[in-house]
């Protein structure tokens, strides 16, 4: 497993980590990687980089729940 993901995923919507909590852009973000190839890395680095990045507890038990979330309005 990876364990790079904040870097990865900064990388593919070409912008710093530290921009990755930028609420204006959240939406924007989610469409951005509902392809990101998240399998690639464990559920713990999914679980913590995506709570960072959307500013709160996020706690998923599978893959598939990730892109329910992604999928998901607001």
């Amino acid at each position: 497993m990876k364990s790079d993901l904040p870097d990865a995923i900064a990388g593919q919507l070409h912008c710093f980590i530290s921009d990755l909590r930028q609420d204006s852009h959240l939406s924007l973000y989610k469409g951005m990687l509902r392809d990101f190839p998240f399998e690639d890395y464990s559920l713990e680095d999914c679980n913590y980089t995506l709570s960072y990045m959307f500013g709160k507890e996020l706690q998923f038990s599978s893959y598939e729940e990730i892109r329910s979330y992604l999928d998901s309005a607001g």
